[in-house]
């Protein structure tokens, strides 16, 4: 974890939203259909699991599904390359998660 990270709700909703508009940019720039499929297969689900997240756990839960669906494509560093660089770069909310 980042130095000066704290978990909460807001945070990792920050996290997934920043890791699915990369998802989203990789799959438009893709030079390969197996390129973009890679992405989708990971991310297709993650807009209605997203509807469903009531508490940190939910939230937890969905990214470390997300992680294991990036570890079948081989994709787990890209990813948390991605993890870092969202909480580095996005404000911090204050939040009563």
């Amino acid at each position: 974890m980042e130095e000066g990270y704290k978990e909460s709700i807001a945070n990792v909703r920050r996290i997934v939203h920043f890791m699915m508009m990369s998802a989203f940019v990789e799959i438009r720039a893709a030079k390969s259909l197996n390129g973009a499929a890679r992405f989708a297969d990971i991310f297709h689900n993650v807009p209605m699991r997203l509807l469903s997240c009531e508490d940190l756990e939910d939230y937890e839960d969905l990214l470390s599904d997300i992680m294991a669906r990036a570890s079948r494509h081989n994709l787990v560093a890209y990813l948390e390359g991605l993890r870092k660089l969202a909480i580095r770069h996005a404000p911090e909310k204050k939040s009563n998660d």
